[in-house]
């Protein structure tokens, strides 16, 4: 069967902006949530879909070339938060995990420096 591209999901092989990484089991559903909720505010994300441990994440999103990863822990979907690791610089920061996420993420995608986040 022939995969249907969509818009909002990035091809395996290019550079995908926004990677969500679940830090556990229990974090899939959320995951996958926000996964969606970003597409539709029209950020290309994806998140894993074969239950890899955060460092095969990690070093799957470095093989594409992943801008920011979003992980997802118990602790950050209690306090409805995203920690969020820019992968070029290793800066990290804590977001939280509402409507003003898509905007923040697209000013952080947007900033084409060293990465620092502020």
């Amino acid at each position: 069967l022939e995969k249907q591209a969509h818009a909002a999901v990035a091809p395996q092989d290019s550079e995908l902006p926004v990677f969500v990484a679940p830090i556990g089991d229990e974090e899939r559903l959320a995951a996958f949530r926000l996964c969606d909720r970003l597409r539709a505010a029209g950020l290309v994300a994806d998140t894993d879909y074969e239950q890899r441990s955060l460092k095969a994440q990690m070093r799957a999103a470095d093989k594409r070339n992943v801008r920011l990863v979003l992980m997802l822990g118990t602790e950050e979907v209690a306090q409805g938060r995203v920690k969020v690791k820019h992968m070029a610089s290793g800066s990290e920061v804590v977001l939280p995990d509402d409507e003003a996420l898509p905007p923040a993420l697209r000013r952080l995608l947007e900033d084409r420096d060293d990465g620092a986040m502020r």
